[in-house]
């Protein structure tokens, strides 16, 4: 017992200093950051395209990624179908790309689509598998396999790595994470630049602790999810290449060249909400989350940020996290950094792509009981 009773001093002291340094570290970034005043955002609402949807148990439900080519058709990963359900510019079925498989063109769980130039990507995230299609054919062109692309890093620690997310840059060339997981609490994420070829082209260029999973040890088998107040870093790129992260447990937003090197930050002062356990339970009817909720130890704080986007003019959208969980609080920033707008919109309405001045959103349609993409106009 003495000796317990020593360390014990220790060990505390050790952890206030580390939380120390992180609160020293935080300060110093924000003390070297641009510094902008989000309540300069002009209100702004979205207006509902009335004569366009998508999404019907007969075309597509279980929606997933969203893109749009240049002549408005629009490509909805249907992730119960495991294909990529094609519509024109009214939400008419026109066709569909891939089906359930393993074959070139096959799809176990299509993750990710984006139209960069003349061509079509998708990402299937079980087969690391990248495909591109020329557009407006949509004949499928290139298959980049990404499974084993780790091991030709040469570092231990990476070697089993898997690819966990993946976006298509202006070159061509694809942004890689890879994941290292050790525990589910102790998730780690590399980025890397790799070519169509699977070859990473690239020393490291980010790295970043993944959003933590929480373990229920209290049912059999244990379950392990993902809670909705743990911090997470946000990742997306830009039309230049330039990189933007954001630790949500702040409004301060890093931007980074292609090469990996700091260019700026960008500090946004943000009033974070007390969270209430009452209040994250009833963000949920999953029986699972809710009673993990119930047993889960809380933070003091929702994190500040919920999502970040950016849209085909290079401006930054942030999804807050406010007083009412029912919304997020979104703010449009321009390439500068520059709040120009601001809106509320339901949680359930999860923004999923803005392009040629449209915002795209995904949310359930409740008279049908299905999930449908829905398009906007931002006025303000």
């Amino acid at each position: 017992m003495r000796s317990l009773f020593r360390v014990a001093p220790c060990i505390i002291l050790l952890l206030l200093t580390a939380g120390c340094q992180q609160e020293e570290g935080l300060s110093k970034q924000i003390s070297e950051a641009q510094k902008f005043n989000p309540d300069e955002a002009a209100p702004a609402e979205l207006i509902r395209d009335r004569d366009f949807s998508v999404g019907s148990h007969e075309t597509v439900n279980n929606i997933g990624a969203i893109a749009v080519d240049g002549e408005e058709t629009v490509y909805v990963v249907d992730e119960h179908r495991k294909k990529i359900g094609v519509f024109d510019g009214s939400g008419n079925n026109i066709g569909s790309l891939g089906s359930l498989g393993r074959d070139p063109g096959d799809f176990q769980n299509p993750a990710y689509l984006e139209v960069e130039g003349q061509n079509l990507y998708a990402y299937d995230q079980s087969l690391f598998r990248a495909y591109r299609y020329s557009l407006p054919e949509l004949e499928l062109e290139e298959i980049t396999e990404l499974e084993f692309t780790a091991r030709s890093l040469g570092v231990d620690s990476l070697s089993e790595a898997k690819p966990f997310a993946f976006e298509v840059l202006n070159d061509g060339n694809y942004l890689v994470a890879f994941q290292t997981v050790n525990t589910p609490q102790d998730r780690k994420l590399v980025y890397y630049k790799v070519n169509p070829e699977g070859e990473v082209i690239s020393n490291q260029l980010l790295a970043f602790k993944n959003k933590r999973l929480y373990v229920d040890e209290a049912v059999t088998p244990p379950l392990i999810i993902m809670l909705p107040y743990e911090p997470e870093t946000l990742t997306v790129t830009d039309s230049g290449g330039l990189i933007y992260t954001a630790f949500s447990d702040h409004f301060l937003i890093k931007v980074t060249d292609r090469a990996g090197q700091n260019v700026e930050s960008r500090y946004y002062p943000f009033e974070k909400y007390n969270l209430n356990r009452s209040d994250a339970i009833d963000l949920y009817t999953d029986t699972h989350r809710r009673r993990a909720i119930r047993r889960a130890s809380l933070p003091a704080k929702w994190p500040a940020l919920a999502a970040l986007k950016t849209d085909d003019q290079d401006r930054l959208w942030v999804a807050t996290i406010i007083s009412d969980l029912s919304q997020y609080r979104w703010f449009v920033l321009e390439p500068s950094g520059e709040p120009v707008a601001v809106f509320d919109l339901p949680r359930e309405s999860e923004i999923m792509l803005i392009k040629d001045g449209y915002v795209y959103t995904k949310a359930l349609n409740r008279k049908k009981y299905t999930e449908e993409v829905r398009r906007y106009k931002l006025n303000y």
